[in-house]
């Protein structure tokens, strides 16, 4: 059950970081997009862990939109949070994830223009 939360946190997360390249590259047509893509996604990929990803989507999004792709600390720190009750592990791995984060954004962005 764990390894299906986290698949489902991780990619409601890159599902948000897809939104902010597309709001960084189309500003105009990136909500009309994602909203496509969601709709498309929801229809085409009905299981449970599919499903819990399409939820999340929206409160990584949340915490992306504040600082846009010039800090990921803070959506670091909410994924770390979701796994790791013990503060100071939370804290380490957000470390970690942060710098995955970027590389993942990193990627994304690439692959989109």
């Amino acid at each position: 059950r764990r390894r299906a939360r986290l698949l489902a946190e991780w990619r409601g997360l890159c599902m948000a970081l897809w939104r902010l390249a597309l709001q960084r590259s189309f500003p105009e047509q990136a909500e009309a997009m994602f909203r496509q893509f969601r709709e498309s996604f929801g229809q085409s990929h009905t299981d449970k862990t599919s499903a819990l990803a399409l939820e999340r989507a929206p409160a990584y999004w949340e915490v992306l939109a504040e600082r846009g792709d010039a800090d990921f600390r803070p959506v670091s720190r909410f994924l770390a949070a979701v796994f790791f009750e013990d503060e100071a592990r939370a804290q380490a791995m957000a470390l970690r994830l942060m710098l995955y984060v970027r590389q993942t954004y990193q990627s994304i962005f690439d692959r989109l223009i």
